[in-house]
């Protein structure tokens, strides 16, 4: 049985893919899958998923026309196999060799439908990114402050106190409860579409 399935978007992230895709593959807990949409890139990133696909078998490849992450990470859900489901996006890095064994250990021991954690942002140039992505930033440096904080057993959180909508792949999802739920993306094709 797959313990997490990792979906992975994926639209012209040349620049990062192979750093995201090493921390998958290096994972400790070995039973995953990552399921990697080309979201109809036009550099290298499908290049480099076939090049990682041919080096690790647990990594599928959808190919679909520029639809947005929403609808890829849809077309993720509805064929992953895994216990728990993860989202990352391609300029994203785990944390440590350890980061899915322990949120999945954590998350099967409490018999919970979610398990997450802490997250930082690095950027390459604070200079040149957008104001918006400044705003971000900002937020969630003063956000990180007042979150450490557990849920207790049977415990529902709001996303005031919690988390922010925005920061869904801190957390690892049972993948029965998505279904179940029947929870979906939306088919936001544009993210500044958000801020306009």
């Amino acid at each position: 049985m797959i313990s997490v399935s990792i979906i992975l978007p994926i639209y012209n992230m040349e620049k990062y893919l192979e750093i995201s895709l090493e921390t998958i593959i290096h994972q400790s807990l070995k039973n995953i899958e990552t399921i990697c949409i080309n979201d109809g890139s036009n550099d290298n990133s499908l290049s480099i998923i076939e090049k990682y696909k041919k080096k690790d078998s647990r990594i599928v490849l959808l190919n679909q026309e520029n639809s947005g992450s929403g609808i890829a990470r849809n077309k993720g859900i509805n064929i992953a196999k895994g216990e728990y489901i993860a989202f990352l996006d391609p300029d994203d890095k785990l944390y440590s060799n350890e980061s899915l064994a322990d949120l999945y250990f954590n998350a099967v021991s409490e018999n919970t439908d979610m398990a997450g954690g802490n997250f930082e942002f690095i950027c390459d140039n604070y200079e040149t990114i957008s104001k918006e992505e400044k705003d971000i930033l900002k937020e969630e440096k003063n956000y990180k402050k007042s979150t450490n904080i557990l849920f207790e057993k049977n415990q529902v959180g709001t996303t005031d106190n919690y988390q922010s909508s925005s920061w869904f792949w801190r957390f690892i999802y049972k993948r029965d409860f998505i279904i179940d739920n029947n929870i979906k993306f939306p088919n936001i094709k544009d993210f500044k579409i958000l801020f306009s």
